[in-house]
């Protein structure tokens, strides 16, 4: 009897990252909108939408050589034509896919009964988790195909039957991951010295597969280190930006983001930073005295059998390849933070932004794996029991966390892209340039031709002529009447149709009314656009009421990022209201005082 529900259980734990992956992905597919963001616009700047010209592969861009990145776009451009919503969906399914294959692989290599296994495999729901590489840029996942290569290295090596001809298999797997992203590189590099490492530790016998593996690996380290580190020396000069020199190992501040991250990884709630904290130092202490339990009975062994071993070789392996992983994004990033993020727990918080925290989530399975191999030794029973009170006890933290809100975290992301779809027809109506920062700091006009004329899927829903929304304000006609109030705000000039103005306080605000109550309850969706200049990057927010509000509230606004850079933006503002408007608009150009330029505001209503 016992052995029945082990074995439903054991099914079930299976099943959840499976069904996690398939909500994830028909989740992308509900939501997804086909139109490219950041990073994804170079490509349309550049105009080598699928050029395989190796010149174009091997130029190197945000901090990295990616050629093998780009071959895929570039294929991705020529059979979709570029559509986001098919590549993503394809990409995720064969990234997190093989993720899924491969650790599903390993486990059942070094584990080898199958409630153990189900009950490791179920920890695989961290890598599913939402807001990861996708649902933003479609060239994010780039950061994750080093992962698929090097448990792919590791399982080949591994798994029992070495042949020589693997040795050109582990060489261009080795090549893969040191050309599609920086990380791949160090990452392999750090593979190939610890299975050297290990080789030695390995009965004579049995060594081979380890030894040759590990320096079959070395090979591509070696080139492609070299040529990611030539890229961050001499291209970048060393930082990743300017203003942000990279973080150090001997500084406090480099660990306390790299815990950010960790943490990030293991869903801990983010509006808890300092739970949060605990819980990872905790995990972090069981991990590192699991680390020194297995390495303290290898090097106690001398000489293992490759079966023996391959548990602590493959744990070994995985938490070094993070955690060098994790040294490269804490040097990189942790200076990239605001000015105002000093305090430690700061820090830490600010770890948990952005999506560089996904190469952790590989570990957590192989810690409940190692657990399982350490406390055999001392109790069958204690390890079967541990087996089904993790799953039992993680599975339902993980979906009250949020593990299966793909839907909702696609649907929140897609309202960028439709904001952008916005700006582009309305830029396009204007018929001069194409400025939408929410999609791209910089105009976006040549890039959108090129893309039409090459046919990018996403052009055919963007008409270049679309019908003309009558305005119902405009400020330029309005400044000198009685309709606008400045607060914290003063006009320091007026001159040539730019207003020039000096905020005060760190709150100004512009407060206004188009003159037009009638159509205003009437309207459904209004849109405010205003052409600016600030000082210094700002946010900007317009803030409504609707008929049942009595005052300004974070909930009825929109808010978009200003960047300073010296020319004028067009910021396009959207909401929606279905019982209509108060006419009293409220706009927060900026958050601090700086001096900034208005050459005009517009306001638009659709019925």
């Amino acid at each position: 009897m016992q052995n029945k529900w082990q074995e439903k259980l054991s099914w079930i734990f299976i099943a959840f990252p499976l069904v996690g992956l398939a909500i994830s992905a028909l989740s992308w597919l509900r939501f997804g909108i086909d139109l490219p963001y950041l990073d994804d616009w170079r490509v349309y700047l550049e105009g080598r939408m699928g050029s395989l010209a190796l010149k174009y592969l091997f130029i190197s861009a945000n901090d990295t050589l990616y050629p093998i990145g780009k071959m895929l776009d570039s294929l991705a451009y020529r059979f979709l034509n570029g559509n986001s919503i098919a590549y993503q969906f394809i990409s995720m399914i064969g990234i997190l896919g093989s993720l899924l294959f491969l650790q599903w692989k390993l486990l059942s290599l070094v584990l080898k009964e199958k409630l153990l296994i189900a009950s490791a495999f179920s920890l695989t729901l961290f890598i599913i988790q939402p807001s990861t590489y996708w649902g933003l840029q479609d060239i994010a996942y780039h950061q994750a195909i080093p992962l698929v290569m090097v448990l792919s290295s590791i399982y080949l090596i591994l798994k029992g039957t070495w042949r020589n001809w693997y040795i050109p298999i582990v060489v261009m797997l080795g090549f893969i991951s040191g050309l599609s992203y920086i990380s791949g590189a160090f990452g392999v590099l750090a593979l190939s010295i610890i299975l050297i490492i290990f080789s030695f530790f390995i009965e004579t016998s049995e060594r081979k597969p380890v030894l040759m593996g590990g320096i079959s690996l070395l090979i591509p380290a070696i080139i492609t280190t070299f040529a990611q580190a030539w890229v961050i020396a001499v291209v970048q000069k060393g930082t990743h930006r300017p203003d942000a020199p990279l973080a150090l190992p001997i500084e406090s501040d480099f660990w306390f983001f790299m815990l950010g991250k960790i943490a990030r990884s293991l869903m801990l709630p983010f509006n808890q930073p300092v739970l949060s904290f605990i819980v990872t130092c905790f995990i972090l202490a069981l991990v590192l005295v699991l680390i020194f339990i297995i390495l303290k009975n290898t090097i106690k062994d001398k000489k293992q059998s490759l079966e023996s071993i391959s548990p602590t070789l493959i744990f070994i392996s995985i938490f070094g390849i993070i955690f060098v992983y994790l040294i490269l994004i804490s040097a990189g990033r942790t200076n990239l933070r605001p000015e105002e993020v000093t305090s430690p727990i700061q820090i830490f918080s600010f770890g948990f932004h952005r999506f560089h925290f996904f190469w952790v989530t590989i570990l957590w399975s192989w810690v409940i794996a190692i657990l399982f191999i350490v406390l055999k030794k001392y109790s069958n029973n204690l390890q079967y029991k541990i087996a089904l009170i993790i799953p039992v006890l993680v599975i339902p933290f993980l979906l009250y966390l949020g593990v299966f809100d793909h839907a909702k975290y696609f649907q929140y992301e897609s309202k960028i892209r439709i904001d952008g779809t916005t700006c582009l027809i309305k830029e396009l109506q204007r018929g001069t340039d194409i400025n939408c920062p929410q999609l791209y700091p910089a105009s976006l006009k040549a890039a959108f031709f090129k893309a039409k004329e090459t046919g990018a899927s996403f052009t055919r829903i963007i008409p270049t002529l679309v019908p003309y929304i009558p305005l119902i304000f405009r400020m330029s006609e309005d400044l000198n009447g009685k309709t606008i109030e400045l607060k914290n705000v003063v006009v320091s000039s007026h001159k040539d149709g730019i207003v020039t103005l000096q905020s005060e306080d760190t709150d100004p605000m512009i407060i206004f009314n188009t003159g037009n109550a009638k159509k205003m309850a009437e309207c459904k969706t209004l849109e405010m656009e205003v052409s600016m200049k600030v000082s210094e990057s700002s946010l900007a927010q317009l803030f409504f009421m609707s008929p049942n509000q009595t005052d300004y509230q974070e909930s009825a606004a929109a808010t978009q990022m200003v960047h300073a850079d010296g020319h004028f933006k067009n910021i396009i503002f959207t909401v929606h209201s279905p019982n209509g408007f108060v006419d009293k608009l409220r706009f927060d150009p900026v958050t601090m005082p700086q001096q900034f330029d208005i050459k005009e505001l517009e306001v638009r209503c659709r019925m």
